[in-house]
């Protein structure tokens, strides 16, 4: 955190001897945007607003000034959507979608002014889900389903495009998960079981492409809940069961595995609580 504080100090200075240079407002904007970066890391929220609120507000002065220039509106959405996750970590949903909203209309007009640009067209998936996230939070279904069908449509377009890239295709399975989870809370068990299914199988495939790495690993045992708890209640006992028992022997695997295991141990409860509420499995 020193280095940054001292980038800013810096970034400063030579935004006061170089005034007319855009190139050190630029770097004062960075500068700040990396200190709100770390402090959202950190979890200092109060210090991660103050300095993600200064980072945009001088990104915004020089679009006043180069409304046309793509890369730094493209820096904006980017921070904008940090200074939004401050708000919604903070458990201000209401300030976190208004940000969002706000990202979106830029991040709309990036990509329609350069829609092969892959980072444009990531961030955009990016504000989609986020947005959708808001809206399943507060129960607003039918939003929140809008804009994941967009995130799940543009995370498909991107991942025809670039297959082998994992990121990317963690985004289109993210997206089947938030599609499934959001057709199950309105009822739409016939269509929360297709996503599940679809999300299953990519994320079942990102483990394989890579066992080590956590953030898949506890992805893909989630993924076995959600789909057994559809599978349960859609009738299928017997897929449910077996299922959900194959991830009880997955996740004792990864709790050997990996030394923070505290969200596979919560999986792992739920994986065994829903595994007794099925009664008669088939076997």
């Amino acid at each position: 955190m020193d280095f940054f504080h001292e980038y800013n100090q810096i970034a400063n200075e030579l935004r006061i001897r170089f005034q007319n240079e855009i190139k050190s407002t630029i770097n004062l904007a960075r500068s700040y945007g990396k200190i709100g970066e770390v402090n959202l890391i950190l979890q200092d929220l109060d210090q991660a607003s103050k300095a993600l609120s200064k980072c945009t507000d001088i990104f915004q002065e020089i679009l006043q000034k180069y409304p046309n220039d793509l890369e730094t509106s493209n820096e904006l959405v980017v921070y904008f959507m940090f200074l939004g996750d401050v708000h919604n970590v903070n458990g201000q949903p209401k300030q976190a979608l208004s940000i969002y909203k706000k990202t979106l209309h830029l991040a709309e007009e990036l990509h329609q002014k350069a829609p092969l640009e892959l980072s444009y067209k990531s961030n955009l998936v990016g504000i989609y889900g986020k947005i959708g996230d808001i809206y399943l939070a507060s129960r607003e279904l039918k939003k929140a389903l809008s804009f994941f069908e967009q995130f799940q449509e543009m995370s498909q377009e991107l991942y025809r495009v670039f297959p082998t890239h994992l990121r990317l295709k963690n985004n289109l399975a993210t997206a089947y998960e938030k599609l499934a989870q959001t057709n199950m809370l309105s009822g739409n068990l016939e269509d929360a079981l297709s996503f599940a299914k679809e999300n299953n199988v990519l994320f079942s495939e990102l483990y394989q492409q890579s066992p080590a790495n956590i953030m898949i690993c506890k992805s893909l045992s989630a993924s076995n809940i959600l789909l057994g708890n559809i599978l349960f209640m859609t009738g299928e006992k017997g897929k449910a069961y077996r299922l959900l028992k194959e991830n009880v022997k997955l996740i004792k695997k990864m709790i050997k595995n990996f030394s923070s295991s505290s969200d596979f141990e919560h999986n792992l409860n739920i994986t065994k609580t829903l595994m007794g509420l099925i009664s008669n499995p088939i076997t």
